[in-house]
């Protein structure tokens, strides 16, 4: 267990390098209009593999036991990283108008953070930490208790499962109209919408007596709405930062979500324990989705990227 949990950690801190990575280099190769959208693929794309390398996964233990699953999870990334070294550029040239000491945040912690939180961006990034936290902490928090809360709202256990699954498809089906509208809507405002729904299905499934119908229209509401919030707020990062700055942006972004991904499911973890009803905690979940309603606002403003 302890090897298991140590791999584990290095397999995250390394996927937690690439995602950035690749937003940037995706976004760098596309017209203006497009990096939004460039920015919602490749997020999605993670989610996407999850799905099919567990497809993938199951097939691989079944014929060939669960070793294969190591060594081919390895082996393909290698591959891989093999070509991108080849094709892709080396570097990412900041072609923006923006104040040339931005490129400097590159060279140290503090300068990139200073730049990061200087003139004209303070307010944005700090909201935009504040809303990945938020919507990664609500996100993972259900996807980790929702099928305790099912099973103790009256569901038999094998329902209680396809919670998940709902809520997942729901997301999946998110992302694909965030792609869509990212090209004809401000990013801001679209993801307001998505946490309003999302905030809204969560009341809905804690207050109303539903049928499982009902209940599983419901929890993909909220899947939808958090998911897409979660895979969003990478746009919202690659719309604020010039190219120098890009990369940073939404690595820090990230890494707020990711925080958030932890405290989230702990805090649900601690109200659960307390004996405290599914119901009254999915509702305390409306919360987070609300204040992060909030956090977008200095976004709603049109400003010119410094």
């Amino acid at each position: 267990m302890a090897q298991l949990a140590a791999l584990r950690l290095v397999t995250a801190i390394g996927l937690g390098v690439a995602v950035p990575a690749a937003i940037a280099i995706a976004t760098s190769q596309c017209p203006p209009r497009l990096k939004e959208t460039a920015a919602v693929i490749v997020t999605t794309a993670v989610a996407a593999g999850g799905i099919l390398g567990g497809v993938l996964g199951a097939a691989l233990t079944a014929q060939l036991g669960w070793q294969s699953i190591f060594i081919v999870g390895g082996a393909l990334p290698l591959a891989f990283a093999l070509v991108l070294l080849i094709w892709l550029p080396r570097s990412i040239e900041d072609n923006s108008p923006g104040p040339k000491h931005q490129g400097e945040g590159q060279r140290g912690g503090l300068k990139l953070i200073g730049n990061l939180l200087g003139p004209g961006l303070a307010t944005r990034t700090v909201s935009l930490w504040i809303f990945s936290f938020l919507i990664f902490a609500d996100a993972y928090a259900l996807v980790f208790w929702l099928p305790s809360f099912l099973i103790k709202m009256g569901l038999s256990p094998q329902y209680s499962q396809l919670g998940v699954s709902f809520f997942s498809a729901g997301g999946l089906i998110a992302d694909v109209v965030l792609m869509l509208l990212v090209r004809r809507l401000p990013v801001a405002r679209i993801l307001l919408l998505a946490a309003a729904i999302g905030a809204i299905s969560a009341a809905g499934l804690a207050t109303l007596d539903l049928a499982p119908f009902g209940a599983w229209v419901l929890i993909a509401g909220t899947g939808a709405g958090l998911i897409s919030c979660s895979v969003g707020q990478a746009a919202l990062a690659v719309s604020l930062y010039s190219d120098a700055l890009r990369t940073h942006g939404v690595g820090f972004s990230s890494a707020a979500g990711r925080i958030g991904s932890i405290v989230g499911p702990a805090v649900a973890g601690l109200l659960v324990s307390s004996g405290i009803a599914p119901q009254t905690i999915i509702l305390a979940a409306v919360i987070p989705a609300v204040l992060a309603i909030f956090a977008l606002l200095p976004h709603l403003r049109t400003i010119a990227r410094p």
